[in-house]
């Protein structure tokens, strides 16, 4: 679409998701994905924002007692104020479930203006996990935060959102629950970059943060399972990315697990296009999805991965690689490993999902 002919559109976003100087995670490549999508149909004009420096909302996140306390929006009134009342933009996209508080001061500023947000995953119930997984924390102010963030996230958005945007179809119901007006959920989008593949029987690997809890315990759970199995004798889990010592003990429980730590582009891509499968070893639901996955399926990887870690992706014909639960999984892995038929097979059914679901304007019709 021609830019001139394009409808323009307000994007708030925190530096760090958009910015060359910030660490690639999560947020920032669904942020990436987000404005590519938007940028199909709007010309965006982007407002860049930044945490708060407020001593009391920093006095309150030391105490564990926050709660929305990320951004000072007010301060960013004048800005947006010449963007809806001077310009004439009637469209405004808060990116995050954390800076919601901007939604507020938009609608303050015209209540005609329509507000999407685009949430990176359910804030509450991602808390209410670690929550339930930690020991340590002060239940009086660890609930009191929980109910407050169910409060906040069904206020703002019954009062001054119009539209959320999620990126997994398990939290749309979710998001009605929490007094959502219009729900639009946007998968995943691939963008391929195949490399070349010359596996190795036996050879398998996982490529993440371990120092995320999700990844963690993913592999915990992995490596108990296999350790109760007969397993080919050259079955290597090779497990690149950062990590601490959390990672670095159940390495050395296990002589089929091998941690290569941080590659750089060229030495990761040989080493991921040594690997007969790559895993995706997600067993439970946490905020977001998985993009890890993406990173493995475009590169043109064959994939043995979860239920649980395919929420916000469109596959189809994976069934036989998709588990429900870690016995499952090592089933899978295991009957594979040594598969070069099978894992060729897979490669083009991945490398068939990615070319199809590749096109970012497709996705941009209902934003």
């Amino acid at each position: 679409m021609d830019l001139n002919n394009k409808t323009k559109a307000v994007f708030i976003t925190n530096y760090r998701y958009v910015s060359s100087k910030t660490k690639s995670g999560g947020v920032k490549l669904c942020t990436q994905d987000f404005i590519k999508v938007l940028e199909t149909k709007y010309d965006l004009e982007i407002v860049v924002v930044d945490f708060t420096s407020s001593f009391f909302k920093k006095l309150k996140f030391k105490l564990g007692i926050d709660v929305y306390d990320y951004y000072d929006a007010e301060n960013y009134k004048d800005v947006l104020e010449n963007l809806i009342i001077k310009k004439g933009i009637d469209k405004v996209f808060i990116n995050h479930t954390s800076s919601m508080e901007f939604a507020k001061v938009c609608k303050t500023i015209s209540s005609n203006c329509s507000v999407v947000l685009l949430s990176h995953g359910n804030e509450s119930g991602d808390y209410m996990h670690e929550l339930v997984q930690s020991s340590k924390n002060n239940l009086l102010s660890s609930y009191y935060k929980l109910g407050k963030q169910l409060v906040l996230e069904a206020k703002y958005r019954k009062e001054y959102i119009d539209k959320v945007v999620v990126v997994s179809e398990v939290e749309k119901n979710l998001e009605y629950w929490l007094h959502s007006n219009k729900v639009v959920y946007l998968p995943r989008i691939y963008e391929p970059d195949f490399l070349e593949w010359d596996p190795i029987e036996g050879r398998i690997g996982f490529l993440a943060d371990f120092t995320h809890l999700p990844n963690l315990y993913g592999v915990e759970k992995l490596c108990e399972e296999l350790n109760k199995r007969e397993i080919p004798s050259n079955l290597k889990i090779i497990l690149v990315g950062q990590g601490d010592e959390r990672i670095n003990s159940v390495v050395a429980k296990y002589t089929f697990i091998e941690r290569l730590g941080y590659l750089d582009e060229q030495d990761l891509k040989k080493e991921l296009g040594s690997w007969i499968f790559y895993l995706n070893i997600v067993l439970y639901y946490s905020k977001g999805v998985s993009t890890k996955l993406a990173k493995g399926m475009n590169l043109g990887l064959p994939i043995i991965t979860t239920n649980q870690g395919n929420r916000g992706y469109l596959l189809e014909k994976l069934d036989t690689i998709t588990a429900k639960n870690v016995e499952e999984f090592t089933d899978i892995l295991l009957r594979v490993c040594n598969n070069k038929d099978v894992a060729s097979e897979i490669r083009d059914i991945v490398i068939y999902n990615v070319e199809k679901n590749s096109e970012y304007s497709r996705f941009s019709t209902n934003l």
